[in-house]
């Protein structure tokens, strides 16, 4: 499989070659996929992997069903936007450049990901439970476009997506959206009032999405809360 990325239409891509999309079809989704493409003179474009609705105004590599897949180029005007620089992290000749290429990836993901374009607002109800509307709220301060981030999540991101419509979450998705938000979530235990039978004393802070290097469980003391 190839591994390239580039930059398209404000969104880190996966780039493949036509021929490898057409041989290994389902492994790709469109949204997240572009197609690299040397024409008849030599000159290369990079087109987003686009849905069956064929729009010849807006350039792609459309799955177009028993049509077999539609190219549609852009015109001089915009030609340049679907000339960008493509990174192959596989064709590496050394770790030094490999390491460039690394480099380069974050620069391009920290840019696409600090320019929203669509700021994603998910709708805080009532009816949330205090796990969900904590993410929901999350969300909002971080002032994202969230489609941006749909090369972290994969190819489940639509059903993830969704799913801030509903009014609860289990742990495991929460803790993925989390991780490939950049937010770093921590559980508390401590105790539920001052005269309690028992108490806990100390409050215990339980990582979710991160791992510490902690063999003593200096955390469990409330004295090392995660900065």
């Amino acid at each position: 499989m190839d591994f390239k990325k580039a930059k398209v239409e404000g969104r880190m891509s996966t780039v493949v070659s036509i021929e490898e999309l057409q041989t290994n079809r389902e492994l790709y989704d469109t949204g997240t996929v572009s197609v690299e493409i040397t024409k008849t003179d030599g000159e290369s474009v990079v087109l987003p992997y686009r849905p069956n609705a064929v729009r010849l105004d807006r350039p792609g590599v459309y799955q177009a069903g028993n049509v077999g897949d539609v190219i549609v180029y852009p015109d001089e005007k915009n030609k340049a936007d679907y000339q960008p620089e493509v990174i192959d992290l596989a064709n590496s000749r050394s770790m030094e450049e490999y390491m460039i290429k690394q480099g380069k990836l974050k620069d391009i993901e920290k840019e696409i990901l600090t320019t929203p374009d669509n700021i994603f607002t998910p709708h805080i109800s009532d009816e949330d439970s205090p796990l969900m509307k904590g993410l929901k709220k999350a969300v909002i301060k971080k002032h994202i476009d969230i489609d941006k981030y749909a090369d972290g999540y994969g190819e489940n991101f639509p059903n993830d997506k969704r799913k801030f419509k509903d009014h609860d979450i289990s742990i495991k998705l929460f803790e993925r959206h989390v991780d490939v938000l950049g937010i770093k979530a921590v559980l508390v235990l401590t105790d539920a009032s001052p005269d309690i039978p028992n108490p806990i004393v100390d409050p215990i802070y339980i990582p979710l999405n991160y791992s510490e290097d902690n063999s003593e469980g200096e955390e469990e003391d409330g004295e090392d809360y995660p900065e």
